[in-house]
């Protein structure tokens, strides 16, 4: 029979947080709100950001229209943003979906 290795108590709570309920409002809203402030208005008013998962921010747009001017021209300025303003993210790249947002 093989021996397991201990599992460090900061990577388990690490992943709890990320997992829990109760951090994951005030970290969407955060990532939404240096979304919108990097994109500014209007289109940053159609913009959501959802989550950070293995470096991709994942956010929603409420329209085709803005979902490929994200895409295709803002990249470049919301990953430099989440770099500079929000490092410990780990943001690498993004990816956009259509979806509903409340604005």
């Amino acid at each position: 029979m093989r021996e397991q290795q201990p599992i460090r108590l900061r990577e388990v709570l690490s992943e709890w947080l990320q997992k829990s309920p109760v951090t994951q409002p005030e970290r969407t809203a955060e990532l939404t709100r240096i979304l919108r402030e990097t994109v500014g208005e209007p289109l940053g008013s159609g913009l959501r950001a959802i989550s950070v998962r293995r470096g991709v921010l994942l956010i929603e747009a409420n329209s085709s229209a803005r979902l490929h001017e994200v895409a295709a021209f803002r990249r470049a300025s919301i990953l430099e943003a989440f770099r500079d303003r929000m490092p410990a993210s780990g943001v690498t790249d993004l990816r956009v979906r259509p979806g509903r947002v409340e604005r």
